[in-house]
């Protein structure tokens, strides 16, 4: 069962207190939950009720401010056999540290860890394969994707990103051999459009920009553009001069067409400029 409300978390006045996770209000089940130095107990009247840290937060910026906020793994034991285990979020805001709510992953799982990557959580862990007693060891992988939402964490709604590109089923030899360099021919051909998926999650133009590149170039043009340092800025991508060696304008002669097709093909990508 997985967290589906969210609640208002209520900012109190600035304390201007540093950036601190293990020392925050997070929202278990929608109970307010005080945690201090990454334990919780204080805040309720059972003693049978364990709350704290799963190892260490991690940080990365979640909100697209700039600072790194911190993601964490808690687990919760209510003094039964079970043992929950949730993932929630840190805020570095301007004055305080902001808890999220507490996303369930499940009961007695087995964590293996935890990152922030484009502004998205990924917790890794297994679990018991679907219909296996809850004495079965956890064996099957997983992985929760989070993102932040104001002060809510939700869970991801896909996991995956399909990418596609295009590639000719010629030769690049037959219009670009050093006799002919039919660099317009060779565009022409490139017409077979393959797929493929990446587990990132809401990634950057620019980081799309060198997957495609990476998938549709091939030899020494993709050994050469994986080794520039290629830039996007509204729409345009800017591919700084790439050093000569012996057949580079061979080389170039399918690598430019090869590029250009795949990349105006991106959302929002208008330019390809070739320093």
């Amino acid at each position: 069962m997985y967290l589906t409300r969210s609640v208002p978390v209520q900012i109190p006045a600035s304390t201007n207190k540093p950036f601190d996770p293990l020392n925050a209000t997070y929202f278990i089940n929608d109970v307010p939950t005080v945690f201090v130095n990454g334990k919780a107990g204080a805040n309720t009247t059972s003693t049978k009720i364990s709350t704290a840290f799963f190892d260490q937060p991690v940080t990365g910026d979640l909100n697209g401010d700039g600072t790194n906020d911190a993601a964490v793994y808690i687990t919760q034991n209510l003094g039964g056999s079970g043992t929950f285990f949730y993932v929630a979020a840190a805020l570095d805001t301007a004055n305080m540290t902001v808890g999220t709510n507490a996303v369930l992953l499940g009961d007695r799982i087995a964590p293996q860890n935890i990152k922030i990557q484009n502004g998205t959580i990924i917790a890794n862990y297994a679990d018991r394969k679907k219909g296996e007693p809850m004495t079965t060891q956890p064996s099957e992988g997983m992985s929760a994707y989070l993102m932040v939402d104001g002060t809510t964490l939700k869970r991801a709604s896909s996991t995956t990103q399909t990418i596609s590109y295009f590639i000719s089923p010629q030769a690049t030899t037959k219009y670009c051999n050093g006799v002919d360099m039919d660099s317009v021919g060779y565009q022409k051909t490139i017409t077979t459009e393959k797929t493929t998926s990446t587990s990132e999650v809401n990634q950057t133009t620019l980081q799309t920009v060198k997957q495609v590149i990476d998938l549709a170039t091939t030899g020494m043009c993709r050994t050469a553009l994986n080794q520039s340092n290629i830039t996007e800025s509204n729409g345009i991508v800017t591919i700084p001069p790439i050093d000569g060696w012996a057949g580079i304008s061979i080389a170039m002669c399918s690598c430019k067409p090869q590029v250009e097709v795949n990349l105006l093909r991106i959302p929002g990508t208008t330019k390809v400029v070739w320093q």
